[in-house]
């Protein structure tokens, strides 16, 4: 039977060489619950001892007491002291990306909230005794937000008077209906501007890409300069597909029909239901070019692309402090009880590409019995507790259910195991050459 069908626990054989001693192979036990790894003699490694990670941040993950939860059990309540309050303005969008989690969900109309909506917004976040810790950040989040570019007008000004200018405000936007204008609205108030961009793999979000719209580019040009002078963020963000898979030739995409200094992060692969569309399903072929360019990213060109480092290091932190994974929450911060998503008439909702009327899950005015049915934690998947990066997806999207999870493993289990790969290769000096699950008796 499975190792750990009755404990809990899965072990894999990992077999390994040194680059270019490929003859020369060695062999490891890694359990992907404990992430404790023995050597072929039996010895738990250590990689405390090796001085490159004996300054290695520890972890205190051990040690806490971590909320499971599932539909049957709801994750409860939300703190009045918020790192993130994400304010979903409507899932109204001008898009149609083909992988998009709210395609289900759009709005029939763009709902605008007025000044006075705003201003009761405000009321009874102060009643209720809602604020942001001192590093806390406020999210702008549609459908797209600039559809709703009216209730931005009134919104911004009072988040900049309500919480000053040192709180960062950011919006996550398509960018195509940017103008000049707008953009000097945005810089007025400090908004760190966030463009969806897949470049070569943008044909999965529309017809036509805005990068070849003079008008269009001129504007996330002005963008850039204007980011630049008033000392606020400007990036892409890149879902990773099968039309962009060479991070490589992504960067080289942004450099050259963009900016030399154009800044990219990756949300991550294509995954949600939409990854039952066939456009959107990584074949063998471009699962090998990720894990490459994910491999050369990591190793070769360390430190230079944040959004793959701070995955790895995460990663490492759980290898080099064996942090049990049942003491990971999860990757979705709004399972955080001091993230927040919420609409400006005060509904609470379950996540940012999530409706607030239809997945409702409490109310500004009673946080205490806040209460969201919709999540569950990888310890309610089976598949999760056998999967060989499970520390590294931490169990994908908590908003899936178990017949849509299905459809996103193929893509999230391939970007994943590019990065526990690389982070293999730093920590053992060695190239995973396969991983094979041990079966034997408990």
């Amino acid at each position: 039977m499975w190792l750990g069908s009755e404990t809990g626990k899965m072990k894999y054989r990992i077999v390994c060489a040194k680059p270019g001693k490929l003859e020369e192979q060695a062999s490891y036990l890694y359990d992907n619950q404990t992430n404790e790894i023995w050597d072929a003699e039996g010895g738990l490694v250590d990689f405390r001892k090796d001085e490159r990670y004996a300054d290695f941040p520890t972890s205190k993950l051990s040690d806490r007491t971590v909320k499971d939860f599932s539909p049957d059990e709801p994750i409860i309540g939300r703190s009045r002291r918020l790192k993130t309050l994400k304010i979903q303005l409507g899932m109204a969008c001008n898009y149609h990306c083909q992988y998009c989690m709210q395609n289900a969900y759009r709005d029939g109309g763009v709902r605008l909230a007025n000044e006075q909506t705003v201003d009761a917004f405000f009321e009874i976040l102060d009643e209720q005794g809602i604020e942001l810790a001192p590093d806390g950040q406020v999210e702008l989040w549609g459908g797209e937000p600039l559809v709703y570019w009216k209730t931005l007008k009134v919104l911004l000004p009072k988040i900049r008077s309500h919480w000053g200018d040192e709180v960062l405000v950011k919006m996550v936007t398509n960018g195509s209906l940017l103008t000049k204008e707008k953009v000097d609205f945005l810089m007025a108030h400090r908004v760190t501007v966030i463009v969806s961009h897949d470049g070569p793999g943008f044909d999965l979000r529309d017809d036509v890409d805005p990068l070849t719209v003079p008008e269009i580019k001129e504007a996330w040009l002005y963008l850039l300069e204007q980011s630049q002078a008033a000392g606020v963020s400007m990036g892409f963000c890149v879902v990773i597909s099968p039309k962009n898979v060479d991070l490589f030739a992504l960067k080289h995409f942004f450099a050259t029909q963009f900016s030399p200094e154009a800044h990219f992060y990756f949300e991550g692969v294509v995954t949600n239901d939409g990854a039952a569309n066939d456009a959107c399903c990584l074949t063998p072929e471009e699962a090998r070019t990720l894990d490459s360019a994910v491999f050369k990213a990591l190793i070769q060109e360390e430190g230079q692309w944040e959004s793959l480092e701070w995955r790895a290091l995460g990663l490492m932190r759980y290898l080099i402090n064996r942090v049990p994974a049942d003491r990971i929450e999860g990757r979705c911060d709004s399972m955080n009880p001091k993230v927040m998503v919420v609409d400006l008439y005060g509904r609470i909702g379950t996540c940012q590409n999530r409706p607030t009327k239809q997945f409702q899950i409490g109310a500004l005015s009673n946080l205490p019995a806040v209460r969201n049915p919709y999540f569950t934690r990888w310890t309610h998947r089976p598949a999760c507790g056998k999967c060989l990066v499970l520390s590294a997806c931490k169990g994908s999207c908590p908003h899936l259910t178990n017949e849509s999870l299905a459809l996103c493993c193929p893509n999230e289990f391939v970007f994943h195991a590019a990065i526990f790969g690389a982070v293999w290769f730093r920590l053992t000096g060695t190239i995973m050459l396969s991983a094979l699950p041990v079966t034997e008796l408990s």
